[in-house]
């Protein structure tokens, strides 16, 4: 299995720009889509910090390193979430078991789910922080994403999943030993941790146009289902998690996303749960969620399957990922036939007061109040500090240079 990994966002299906916009409508998306960016960036700097601060308690505790990280990584991801889903306008729309999930304390959990685009990553958070476990969330990136500051930064302190190449790339050995002994980690330490995975390794954006097709023929040449509507999913990644989470983790939350609508009404409303290779099939851009064209809303189908329904063999839990992704196909069949997935649904409007976990933005939008007030804070105690270098280092020069003339007197009397 290979799990998407940290690249630059690409799609042709959508573009942010369209190309008949005025000067005055580019001004306004790029203004938009910095002020976001910074506004993303520079409390991700004070995280930074504050993960830094207590890099000396890990070699003391692991277990009060990884609480602390989850408590402020919860906090700047309910940040994140306020900002992409406020600007954006997405409204997320359950079905499923996602009542149940929302209940639930859970301790670890295995979250996987079909890949869209890059906008899934908010909808993990968005999910994730209206449960309560959004600081025990753990993507898999490119271990370059290491030396980015602010967010690559955040990740690698975070003990995110970093690994050099993608697995199904023939690099497992390598790679295989970074994500097991991270899990191993967890477990022995009984830290908390949701391993995000995207068993499809990528999604299609059009940017190779022979993925589908290989995929495909990968799956009739060993005799599995040749899907439609997603990628053969690739199962290693997969048989690792539910081996060495097993005991520690109860339940794997499997959910299906779906995207439509367009907020911007001259643009072209997206629409996911379509076949590949259909060429409407419109999908979101990263950019699209950082300004006022993203989509009306996310579909998110949810299941909660306890980690004891998963054979331990690694034959056995392959079958059962296949047979999960068959069903998945079913779900996105059945979107594109009527608008929607099967059962009831609750749509978990945002409201500027109310608690997270019924859909309100309060709750987010404190987190948002709270990490402006530290970015204010810090702002201003780095200008002292930088203030008292630049004294410092006045008086440090003013020293050297009457140092230098009684040097020099001294030398000349000689």
């Amino acid at each position: 299995m290979s799990f998407r990994t940290a690249t630059a966002p690409q799609s042709t299906a959508a573009p942010a720009v369209a190309p008949d916009d005025s000067l005055l409508e580019r001004i306004k998306y790029k203004a938009v889509w910095i002020a976001t960016i910074t506004l993303i960036f520079c409390p991700a700097m004070v995280l930074n910090v504050l993960q830094a601060a207590a890099l000396p308690i890990y070699v003391v505790s692991k277990r009060t390193y990884r609480l602390w990280i989850e408590l402020i990584c919860h906090s700047y991801s309910c940040l994140l979430v306020f900002l992409l889903e406020w600007k954006s306008g997405l409204r997320p729309v359950f079905y499923g078991d996602a009542n149940d999930f929302f209940r639930l304390k859970l301790d670890s959990a295995i979250y996987m789910s079909n890949h869209t685009s890059y906008a899934d990553w908010v909808v993990f958070y968005g999910v994730m922080c209206r449960q309560g476990n959004a600081g025990a969330l753990r993507f898999f990136l490119k271990d370059l994403a290491k030396v980015l500051p602010g967010i690559g930064w955040g990740c690698y302190l975070s003990e995110f999943f970093l690994v050099r190449k993608a697995a199904s790339r023939g690099n497992w050995d390598r790679d295989g030993d970074v994500i097991v002994n991270r899990l191993r980690s967890f477990t022995e330490t009984g830290c908390r941790i949701f391993p995000a995975i995207f068993p499809e390794g990528t999604f299609h954006d059009g940017a190779d146009p022979t993925l589908v097709e290989r995929t495909q023929a990968f799956a009739a040449k060993n005799n599995l289902t040749v899907l439609q509507y997603l990628l053969t999913p690739r199962t290693r990644g997969f048989v690792a998690c539910t081996q060495h989470l097993r005991g520690h983790a109860k339940y794997i939350l499997d959910q299906t996303i779906a995207f439509t609508g367009n907020q911007d009404a001259s643009q072209t409303p997206y629409q996911t749960a379509k076949p590949l290779s259909d060429a409407s099939r419109v999908m979101p851009d990263a950019a699209d969620l950082l300004s006022y064209r993203g989509p009306q809303h996310a579909h998110l189908h949810m299941r909660l399957i306890p980690l004891s329904d998963v054979p331990a063999d690694e034959e056995g839990a392959k079958q059962f990922l296949m047979r999960l992704w068959d069903e998945k196909e079913q779900l996105l069949k059945e979107f594109h036939r009527t608008g929607r997935f099967p059962g009831a649904t609750h749509e978990r409007p945002h409201a500027l007061f109310g608690p997270a976990r019924a859909g309100g933005a309060g709750f987010l939008f404190f987190h948002f109040a709270l990490w402006m007030l530290l970015m204010v804070l810090f702002g201003w105690a780095m200008s002292k500090v930088s203030m008292l270098l630049l004294i410092n280092t006045v008086l440090v020069l003013g020293a050297c240079a009457v140092a230098g003339m009684l040097v020099q007197h001294f030398w000349k009397d000689k």
